[in-house]
């Protein structure tokens, strides 16, 4: 009995944090419909946006962004790079040939990147690129990450160096709950995610449009609580706001939010039409008003940053950074208190 106390203690104090494993069963189901129609399809047809050779989000180069952390890793032999939401996978074959011609790296060093998305593939699933190794999977249930992974025999917490994602979160069920499992997945003290925004909503206070979409970045973010940037750039590119977050320590992302349910909604960005809202800390502390220093301007050169310093200081000082001129800012809050 003594251990049955200890274990529900523990699940007590895992359950004040956000897991896609508690989500509810409304939610389960449109995630699995949404997943079986993409899954007839054969090919990314999403419009524009259906894979590149670089994102560049967030303005910042990715294949000189994973060089630098190699060379900062010499005991390293194996990185892991996943791209989730990988359209045609241009981009897991562009970084692959970039590394093959590398020659500052170790030759002891591999490179494995795992692209992924929800169309399915009839393709070679694995190809080698010299010393290093790229995956291509199609019908892939983006919002089961964890799990789709084990069962292709990639057991990857707390190993994968480097996740981007491109216009893909947005068009989820649950981009949420899948955020934390892909963070889950990151290297501690050293994993990066670079992604643009996506959409959710808390039971009061948020509407299902984008007009408020740097703000409500900003909220996560800060609820997250782990060192991150967001940018200007993603404004210029006429994309949802664009962030990197660094995983900081061992523990798992926290989360304090607790699923409410779903709503339908007519946004363009959103291929699910599907925004679950949840309880949360934000909710519950009142709103946060943003103040930023320097407004988000369209400019073509000069980007801004707002977030953490020291992750600021290292893309800047490793030289890759998108913009000939940037600056960075502190993140000015205000909390707004209740009237009675």
């Amino acid at each position: 009995m003594a251990v049955n106390l200890i274990s529900n203690q523990n699940y007590q104090k895992e359950n004040l944090f956000l897991s896609w494993k508690q989500r509810p069963k409304e939610i389960q189901s449109t995630i699995t419909r949404v997943f079986e129609k993409l899954a007839t399809d054969t090919f990314s047809n999403w419009g524009l946006f259906n894979g590149t050779d670089e994102y560049l989000t967030c303005g910042i180069f990715e294949q000189n962004l994973l060089k630098k952390m190699i060379l900062r890793a010499p005991d390293q032999q194996d990185f892991y790079v996943l791209d989730i939401g990988a359209g045609n996978f241009q981009w897991g074959d562009s970084l692959l040939n970039f590394f093959q011609e590398e020659k500052e790296i170790p030759s002891d060093v591999t490179v494995h990147v795992i692209s992924m998305r929800g169309e399915s593939h009839r393709g070679q699933v694995e190809t080698k690129y010299g010393r290093h190794k790229g995956y291509n999977f199609g019908s892939f249930k983006i919002e089961e990450l964890e799990a789709e992974l084990e069962n292709r025999g990639l057991f990857l917490g707390k190993c994968v160096d480097l996740i981007v994602s491109k216009w893909c979160f947005r068009h989820l069920v649950d981009p949420t709950g899948t955020f934390a499992q892909a963070y889950n997945l990151l290297r501690p003290k050293s994993g990066l995610i670079l992604m643009d925004g996506f959409f959710y909503l808390y039971e009061k206070g948020h509407s299902s449009n984008d007009e408020s979409s740097y703000e409500r970045t900003f909220d996560f973010l800060l609820d997250a609580r782990v060192p991150f940037l967001i940018s200007n750039y993603g404004r210029i590119c006429r994309s949802l706001p664009q962030f990197v977050l660094k995983r900081a320590d061992e523990k798992p992302l926290q989360l304090e939010m607790e699923y409410a349910g779903m709503v339908s909604c007519n946004n363009k960005q959103v291929g699910s039409y599907r925004i679950c809202k949840f309880k949360g800390a934000s909710q519950s502390r009142g709103q946060w008003q943003i103040k930023l220093p320097c407004p988000v301007t369209d400019l073509t050169e000069s980007y801004a940053y707002w977030g953490n310093k020291d992750l600021f200081k290292f893309l800047e000082n490793n030289k890759v950074l998108v913009g000939s001129s940037n600056t960075w800012f502190p993140i000015e809050q205000k909390k707004i208190e209740k009237t009675t």
